[in-house]
């Protein structure tokens, strides 16, 4: 339906089918119509982009400016696709999109997934924890991520989960793009 991840200053233009949860189509060709809404997390403006009907009359058309997209706010947005006919009108998706600042005009830029950012303060924290001359601090805050820990254990043991996500994150990556997990399959060949 809709990417997860958007660039503010990027043009959008991609055609999509609309079929609902219960395995209902929704098409041009039937009059439906349909809106793209986004609707920032927190506060600010929501963001309406309306479609056309695809070459075909089968998908809906989807078509942003770059012009348009340079105005919209980076942030977490929840995401509506709504199609109407004849007054009546059906949520037929409903999920999550982050647009990301323009990268021609900012001057700093982490692409880092949270995920990544926690791993690399764990391992951050986990450094400071044995190298620090005063004794072992049972207390972090780096990079305004506060975290408390009783041993080097505990932390090692966070670095492990996070270490698990991330490697989810990069697999899931390799795999939306076409390329192997990069995960080793072992078998066993039993008599």
């Amino acid at each position: 339906m809709m990417m997860d991840k958007l660039i503010a200053g990027d043009a959008l233009d991609f055609d999509t089918s609309v079929t609902d949860t219960d395995g209902n189509t929704y098409t041009p060709a039937d009059g439906w119509a349909m809106t793209l809404r986004l609707i920032p997390r927190t506060s600010g403006t929501p963001i309406d982009i309306a479609t056309s009907a695809s070459a075909d009359n089968l998908e809906f058309s989807v078509a942003v400016s770059s012009g348009t997209s340079d105005s919209w706010t980076p942030g977490h947005y929840s995401a509506f696709a709504l199609v109407t006919l004849a007054g009546e009108r059906k949520t037929v998706h409903i999920g999550e999109v982050v647009i990301l600042a323009d990268p021609a005009l900012a001057t700093s830029y982490d692409v880092r997934s949270d995920a990544q950012q926690t791993l690399d303060s764990l391992r951050t924290a986990l450094k400071t924890y044995a190298t620090n001359s005063q004794g072992h601090v049972a207390e972090y805050s780096i990079a305004g991520r506060s975290m408390k820990f009783r041993s080097s254990a505990e932390i090692i043991e966070q670095i492990r989960h996070w270490e698990r996500v991330v490697a989810d994150e990069t697999a899931a990556a390799r795999l939306a793009s076409g390329q192997s997990s990069g995960r080793k399959v072992y078998t066993r060949f039993m008599r």
